[in-house]
């Protein structure tokens, strides 16, 4: 075993993604934006302004989407809508580029930096930085946030390093908060995961029927910085389940569902691209994202630490790119995601349109697209039945992708692409055998969020 791939070497890239290899549990198988005009700063940086591309199309963001103006050095980007607002907010690790010291001071020491929108993620207004994390007294360093709404209240897990460390061996903790206003945090406790050195959570609800509703990926440096994996019930209190990807080491996994499938996105920088149809098993894509330079305004680089949001019909990769106009300042972009013949891919050049809308964003990430509802109408609960029988079924929910009809959670009897409303199927029950079944019914949305619900009955012919 080989040890913890430190983070330095990550950020400053890693190798092209072979393709189709069985690794671990690894399943086998535009217009150039406009010249920007750069003056250094006084840590000789070059500090460069917001500049959008000559060719523009209705609702287009600029490039960078986002610089911080206080410390220039925005990184690990995650994005969620302030549901108390009515404004998308971006929290971010705020690494102090333009501040002078000694090693990787500057990495250290960071704040998590908070920016809002109120124009669907097109422009961005510094917020200043998320209150009540102190975990230690005195100055500490926290990373890599994950933001999610949970239904009743927003969670934040973070990385917390003790200090402000002048190197790279330190030891790395994942800290949970909950907050009800994404200003203000409590502190709910440390996590034990797989190993005292873990950094980069991301989180993703289970279908329903799994046996916890909730897994957590991370990046283990105690366990040659693999994916692992971890299931709970409550945000809390997590079981680790082992390692997730083995084929090399990778950080910072992000999991969204998109066009019929779960992605995984981690960084290598570029950005390694895993699909799943089940949340457990992960087939690698030869093909990484932003691993070519871009043409927009600090946008050149590898890009880093992925964010993925859905939007219906539609998907957006969020990240950052280092050397942003000057060592060390980095610099946050977005893109439009697309599928073709079942590989993800992101263009960064061409110039798209970009509002984000929360009736179209997951619960997860503050929207307002709820688990799919589905509900038996007929038969009744335990009522006898036989020969031919309608089964009825009350579909509703938002962008509803598939349902499926199942007894006794065997072969398939009955799927289509549904919409709201009510959905009627005749079974024949010659075909079963006299006695108590489950009909089991299961309505899946664009997101990937099951539902299913069950009905006994008793088969009497």
């Amino acid at each position: 075993m080989t040890g913890p791939i430190p983070r330095r070497r990550l950020l400053q890239g890693g190798a092209a993604i072979g393709a189709g290899t069985a690794l671990g549990l690894i399943a086998a198988q535009s217009a150039n934006a406009a010249p920007a005009s750069t003056s250094p700063d006084s840590t000789g940086a070059a500090t460069t302004a917001a500049v959008t591309p000559a060719a523009t199309v209705p609702n287009q963001p600029p490039a960078p989407l986002f610089r911080d103006p206080i410390f220039d050095g925005a990184s690990d980007p995650t994005v969620i809508y302030n549901r108390q607002t009515g404004e998308w907010w971006m929290f971010y690790t705020g690494r102090r580029a333009n501040v002078a010291g000694q090693g990787v001071a500057w990495v250290h020491g960071s704040d998590i930096g908070i920016a809002s929108s109120s124009d669907g993620g097109r422009t961005w207004l510094y917020r200043g930085v998320a209150e009540g994390l102190s975990y230690q007294p005195g100055r500490n360093t926290y990373w890599a946030p994950e933001i999610l709404w949970d239904g009743s209240k927003y969670h934040m897990f973070v990385v917390f390093i003790t200090g402000v460390p002048i190197n790279w061996t330190t030891v790395r903790t994942i800290l949970h908060y909950t907050s009800d206003n994404l200003w203000n945090w409590e502190f709910i406790g440390p996590l034990t995961l797989s190993s005292g050195n873990v950094i980069d959570p991301c989180i993703y609800p289970l279908p329903q029927g799994s046996a916890h509703r909730w897994r957590m990926w991370f990046k283990d440096e105690g366990h040659s910085s693999h994916i692992y994996s971890a299931d709970s019930d409550d945000l809390t209190n997590w079981t680790v389940n082992g390692p997730v990807l083995t084929n090399k080491g990778q950080e910072a996994p992000q999991v969204f569902w998109y066009d019929g499938f779960y992605w995984m996105g981690t960084a290598g920088p570029p950005i390694n691209v895993y699909r799943s149809t089940d949340l457990s098993t992960w087939t690698i894509q030869s093909t990484p994202l932003l691993g070519d330079p871009g043409t927009r305004t600090n946008d050149s680089a590898n890009g880093n630490h992925p964010f993925f949001l859905s939007q219906g019909g539609s998907a957006y990769i969020v990240y950052f790119t280092d050397n942003a106009g000057g060592p060390r300042v980095s610099a946050v972009q977005a893109a439009p995601l697309y599928v073709n013949d079942g590989v993800l891919s992101a263009d960064r050049n061409t110039p798209f349109s970009m509002n984000w809308d929360p009736n179209l964003t997951v619960s997860l990430r503050g929207g307002n697209v709820g688990l799919p509802g589905v509900a038996f109408s007929t038969p009744g609960d335990g009522q006898a039945v036989g020969g031919q029988v309608q089964i009825a079924v009350q579909l509703t929910g938002t962008g509803l992708r598939a349902y499926d009809l199942r007894v006794d959670g065997g072969g398939l009897q009955y799927q289509y692409q549904p919409k709201p409303g009510t959905v009627t199927f005749t079974l024949d029950t010659t075909t079963l055998t006299n006695g108590r079944h489950t009909l089991l019914a299961t309505a899946t949305d664009e997101f990937g969020q099951k539902y299913t619900v069950t009905r006994p009955v008793v088969v009497a012919n």
